[in-house]
């Protein structure tokens, strides 16, 4: 091959390189990242009021319109100490949690205080659920309420 030959070839490889780059990267524009995505990965449901993070929360009750067990993880980001306010929306909170600083408590496994809160939704349905943190900041979240016949929850 003639050394005229070959420029046109690189410069047809060249440009089908950055054809194919251009189009490989325009895939990342439309699909988000989501390793930065948060997401409930169990029962449960997340969330966030202020320093305090609540993680996998659920409530485990055998009726609508009775009592239920909170389980769930709550995590303390601040540097003080907080009293965490559970309950139902519609039936008020319940005694505090406390959580230490930079720590996280279980509630209702792991050795964690076991809460009972009245509730208004049966098994299968979600309640409408409060969580503050040292009385500042809030959340409301739709909590399932599960039944008990799964064995991580009898």
């Amino acid at each position: 091959m003639t050394r005229r030959a070959v420029r046109p070839i690189r410069a047809r490889v060249a440009c089908v390189a950055v054809l194919a780059g251009v189009a490989l990267t325009g895939c990342s524009e439309m699909s988000p990242q989501t390793t930065q995505l948060q997401y409930s990965a169990s029962d449960g449901v997340v969330g966030n009021a202020g320093p305090l993070g609540v993680r996998n929360l659920l409530l485990v009750s055998g009726e609508s319109g009775g009592q239920a067990s909170v389980v769930g993880t709550l995590v303390n980001k601040s540097d003080e100490e907080l009293s965490v306010d559970l309950g139902s929306a519609s039936e008020g909170a319940n005694e505090p949690v406390t959580v230490p600083a930079k720590s996280t408590v279980t509630v209702g496994y792991d050795g964690g205080p076991e809460l009972l809160v009245p509730i208004q939704a049966a098994p299968g349905m979600l309640e409408d659920f409060v969580v503050s943190a040292g009385g500042d900041t809030s959340i409301s979240l739709k909590v399932p309420v599960l039944d008990g016949t799964l064995p991580e929850y009898a």
